[in-house]
């Protein structure tokens, strides 16, 4: 499902409106796009509303103890 939002969000955000003629224009379109997505674009859900690469180094700067945990899958049996 993240990953499928992320997908969305780069074909609706970036590459909508953006003249695509061949596959290396794509390739380049694309570049482009996640290059912003992970470097200036504020992300709501994440602390602080920073870009990812800004919160990645602000959780790298905090004392490990105090660093945000997350859990992404956890199955039934707890693996």
């Amino acid at each position: 499902a993240y990953t499928e939002k992320i997908n969305r969000t780069i074909k609706h955000e970036y590459l909508r409106h953006r003249k695509i003629n061949s596959l290396a224009n794509l390739r380049k379109e694309l570049k482009r796009a996640v290059d912003l997505y992970n470097n200036q674009r504020p992300h709501w859900s994440l602390r602080q509303q920073k870009s990812p690469v800004e919160y990645e180094k602000y959780v790298n700067g905090l004392p490990e103890r105090k660093r945000p945990t997350m859990t992404i899958y956890k199955s039934e049996d707890g693996i």
